[in-house]
């Protein structure tokens, strides 16, 4: 019980994760690493990225608590197998084309909703725009890169302090080894 609570809360972290960190039109293939954080600076999480092709994705989420799962989602075998590298098990679960179209549509198109375009700033040695927007007491601060359509940083802020941050901090248009997007040997499928 407590892995099926488990892998839901990182599956719907990661789902929302590219949904709220997203893109518009992802680049076919890339590598992209998030690193989120509390308002302390504290690290809760970490996400890596690896898309290959525009078919296949993978995510491999790190808790703060040193947990790992790795889902992998596979557009072109309707899959999406969830890994446990520590116990060598996965899940398989049916892939549905709604939450590939929520992570690669959904952020930007909240962002540009939600938040204005108030100028430009660098990041990441990517020239990015700078967009603003304010829901109540909580202000939304984005950088966005126009050429790639990423988000590379989304920021939290209530009472002039950073409460939580979402930060790239590794991109690379490098195309991801296939093995990758495969069952490592010797994992064994169970159910929820």
């Amino acid at each position: 019980m407590r892995r099926k609570i488990l892998c839901m809360l990182v599956a719907f972290f990661a789902y929302g994760l590219l949904s709220s960190v997203g893109l518009a039109e992802q680049p076919k293939t890339y590598k992209l690493t998030y690193t989120c954080k509390d308002g302390q600076g504290f690290v809760t999480m970490i996400q890596k990225y690896h898309v290959l092709d525009g078919k296949k994705m993978r995510c491999e989420t790190q808790t703060s608590t040193g947990d790992v799962i790795i889902s992998i989602f596979r557009k072109d075998k309707k899959v999406i197998w969830v890994l446990y590298p520590q116990e060598k098990q996965y899940m398989e679960q049916p892939y549905e084309g709604w939450i590939w179209e929520l992570a690669q549509n959904g952020a930007v198109e909240v962002m540009k909703q939600t938040a204005r375009k108030t100028g430009k700033k660098r990041f990441m040695n990517i020239e990015c725009d700078f967009y603003r927007g304010q829901d109540g007491e909580l202000q939304s601060i984005y950088l966005f890169d126009p050429g790639r359509e990423l988000i590379l940083l989304i920021q939290n802020v209530k009472d002039n302090k950073v409460v939580s941050q979402i930060e790239a901090t590794e991109l690379s248009m490098d195309r991801p080894e296939g093995a990758l997007f495969e069952i490592p040997s010797g994992y064994k499928k169970v159910k929820e």
